[in-house]
């Protein structure tokens, strides 16, 4: 004889069994939406770290490439530092390069100058005096690695016959330096500089001047005739006599002798960004 259970034992297995389904229907719920948003994370993860990387290069390509770019002004500015490896000195003579050398004794901010070779590597700009690489006393040190950032620099200060063969120099040098007014760094042996700004002589009058005592000694004058008729004439002319001493009280004439000074002036230059000298003997001797 089977007797029925008691309705209140009956609901509350029937209670029991849909807690238990309840249940698993939550974890399964719940284990659904952990796959859901774990294969979301992948997507994003594998999605973001490719982004990473892009902006990390992109970041280290433009931090080099403005290294490598900025040269106008380089030497202006406290917090940047131009480099400069002098690889021999001209005609053998060392100078001291102790200390702030640039900073110290001629006031120019921004720039270091070395004559140690171990730097190589880090400098930003090497110099190479043309003399000593025309009478094989030294070499250009073609067998380093030469950084990409790296500018050459190539310096004379001779006469076109001095400097020998230029030829195989192409494609070496980015910049040249020179007495030359279309060098990328003019050093003359001396200019003209003015005394103080009020009532000086314009620049354009003193070029002028220059212009003509040189046409008259290119054509094959005599340099002390010259100055002796040119004091005769002072004498009996007091206007250009007087002219001749206020020129001389605006202007005073600056010699450069000491080559770290030349090397110095490397930093107050507004350089060509991207410059190759595919020719530098026919850019020379023209």
């Amino acid at each position: 004889m089977v007797y029925a259970q008691p309705f209140s034992k009956r609901q509350e297995e029937i209670k029991n069994s849909l807690d238990i389904r309840k249940q698993h229907h939550i974890l399964n719920c719940l284990k659904t939406e952990v796959c859901v948003t774990s294969r979301k994370n992948k997507r994003h993860l594998l999605f973001f770290i490719p982004y990473t990387i892009y902006l990390c290069l992109l970041c280290c390509w433009i931090y080099h490439w403005n290294r490598s770019e900025t040269w106008t002004k380089t030497g202006t500015s406290d917090n940047t530092r131009l480099s400069i490896l002098l690889w021999h000195w001209p005609y053998g003579k060392a100078y001291p390069l102790n200390g702030n050398v640039c900073l110290d004794l001629f006031k120019i901010p921004g720039c270091e100058v070395l004559d140690r070779r171990s730097e190589f590597s880090k400098v930003d700009v090497v110099v190479f005096h043309q003399r000593e690489l025309a009478t094989k006393k030294e070499k250009l040190p073609l067998n380093l690695e030469r950084p990409h950032r790296q500018r050459w620099v190539w310096l004379s200060l001779e006469a076109p016959e001095n400097n020998g063969n230029l030829q195989p120099f192409a494609n070496l040098f980015n910049l040249t330096m020179s007495y030359r007014r279309d060098a990328d760094i003019t050093v003359p042996y001396g200019e003209l500089q003015p005394h103080g700004d009020e009532n000086s002589m314009p620049l354009e009058a003193v070029e002028e001047r220059i212009s003509e005592r040189s046409s008259s000694h290119s054509a094959g004058a005599d340099p002390c005739g010259l100055q002796v008729t040119y004091m005769q004439e002072l004498a009996a002319d007091k206007e250009r006599y007087e002219d001749f001493f206020r020129w001389r009280q605006e202007w005073r004439v600056k010699l450069y002798v000491d080559w770290r000074e030349r090397l110095c002036k490397i930093c107050t230059q507004s350089l060509p960004q991207r410059k190759v000298y595919s020719d530098l003997h026919k850019w020379y001797n023209v």
